[in-house]
């Protein structure tokens, strides 16, 4: 599984992690190109907002520390992280977790729940749309296939 999991993150190395945002018990990272996007459905149907070339949407114990301090799933007010930061590396763990080693001296880390039924964390591209538009789900049982 640590295979498949830096495989699929590896399109990351090299892009910049530039925004975060929280919002219902998930944590939503944008990474690689800003690109604008339209919603389709929902309350905000038809309004365009700033994406990500790729999403990283957590939901597991997650960390992103630097020189400056911290912020994690259980502590979000505080320290903010001032992006973007170059993703230089990722490294996978073998339950489903990664080490995503920033620029700066900062680090993302994802600590998968093993043995959970539920969803983890999930990598998706927002601007690919129909059958192209790829997602890689991690849930505690393993990658969802």
């Amino acid at each position: 599984m640590r295979l498949e999991v830096e495989a699929a993150l590896a399109p990351l190395v090299g892009k910049s992690l530039w925004a975060w945002t929280y919002a219902a018990g998930m944590a939503m990272f944008q990474i690689g190109a800003k690109m604008q996007y339209v919603a389709r459905f929902g309350p905000r149907k038809g309004q365009g907002r700033e994406v990500g070339e790729y999403a990283l949407h957590v939901q597991c114990r997650w960390r992103l520390s630097g020189p400056a301090g911290r912020v994690t799933d259980d502590e979000r007010e505080g320290w903010v992280a001032a992006g973007p930061y170059g993703v230089g590396s990722v490294h996978a763990d073998d339950d489903g977790g990664f080490l995503m080693v920033l620029d700066r001296e900062h680090r993302l880390e994802v600590s998968v729940e093993r043995g959970s039924e539920y969803e983890q964390w999930r990598l998706l591209t927002p601007e690919i749309e129909g059958p192209a538009r790829r997602h890689f789900v991690m849930t505690g049982a393993g990658i969802e296939r």
